[in-house]
């Protein structure tokens, strides 16, 4: 049982930064649970004692104060928010599919024990903590300034200008935002962030960037995609084009080559701050199945 929870402790991008003496000892404190499709997850057994891997199968989130979801899939943690509040979940995950959870407990965090050392029950809560502090409102919802202070990631990434050249790169981007949860492009930003490119524009250039831009997307991605936002923003001496992505109800695909009808198209998924095709036509197949289940175009 705890090489299996190992195994899934290494898919988490939450926990990439733990060694694996430190993944042994929160296996230690650790257990799988399995619940069959339609399940809720939070039962009163669950709901304030563990937070969550998720090994296999797909679940989906609802938040109860707003009309938001989110799925989850091999590799994502939720439930971290017991670790620092009482006040009960503030949604409900669904199940999707038959799953299997690693489920850790919070006391062996919260409280001194011979499992876990101090400084990894720390380590935990910080990273919690930080992971926490993302969810205050979605990246769509800050500022340009409050993105700059960030790095990219699976919702943000940063391009030094609009130039042609950078739109290729741009495109599968957009595609990988899509075929996931929608993010984010900053373009005036060098590479890495918090550092302007002292990029100099004005509204209308931006308005012809947008337009020659939108065409090339759709030779490459398809009509009818979902919500593209354009914004353009004074950063001090410099400028901003923000350009903000709508997850997709239908799976995205990019073709390469345009001149060729029968050119080979590719399936990218946004995974980090990288752009990840997968390769595998029944790998792709399973994604769909399990991203776009009860989505319609």
């Amino acid at each position: 049982m705890t090489d299996k929870i190992l195994s899934y402790f290494q898919r988490c991008n939450d926990l990439q930064s733990f060694s694996m003496e430190e993944l042994q000892q929160i296996a230690n404190i650790s257990k799988l649970v399995s619940f069959a499709k339609g399940r809720d997850v939070f039962s009163i057994e669950h709901q304030d004692r563990y937070l969550f891997v998720v090994g296999e199968g797909m679940l989906s989130l609802r938040l109860h104060h707003r009309h938001l979801s989110k799925k989850f899939m091999e590799g994502a943690l939720f439930g971290e928010i017991i670790l620092f509040s009482d006040r009960g979940r503030l949604g409900a995950i669904h199940c999707l599919e038959e799953v299997e959870l690693v489920a850790i407990d919070k006391l062996y965090i919260l409280e001194a024990n011979e499992f876990l050392s101090d400084k990894l029950r720390f380590k935990m809560l910080h990273q919690m903590g930080a992971k926490m502090a993302s969810y205050f409102y979605h990246d769509q919802n800050k500022t340009i300034a409050e993105l700059l202070e960030e790095m990219e990631s699976e919702y943000l990434e940063f391009k030094a200008s609009t130039a042609e050249g950078n739109w290729d790169g741009m495109i599968r981007t957009i595609a990988g935002f899509m075929n996931l949860n929608g993010g984010t492009i900053l373009c005036g930003v060098k590479d890495g962030g918090g550092e302007l490119a002292y990029f100099l524009t004005d509204k209308h250039k931006v308005d012809v960037f947008e337009r020659n831009f939108r065409n090339k997307m759709h030779q490459h991605l398809g009509q009818n995609l979902p919500g593209i936002h354009f914004d353009l923003q004074q950063m001090g001496k410099s400028c901003v084009v923000r350009i903000d992505v709508d997850p997709s109800t239908f799976p995205v695909f990019y073709r390469k080559n345009l001149n060729n009808p029968r050119s080979k198209e590719y399936f990218y998924i946004r995974s980090g701050n990288q752009n990840y095709p997968i390769q595998m036509t029944s790998d792709i197949v399973r994604y769909i199945q399990r991203r776009f289940k009860n989505k319609s175009a």
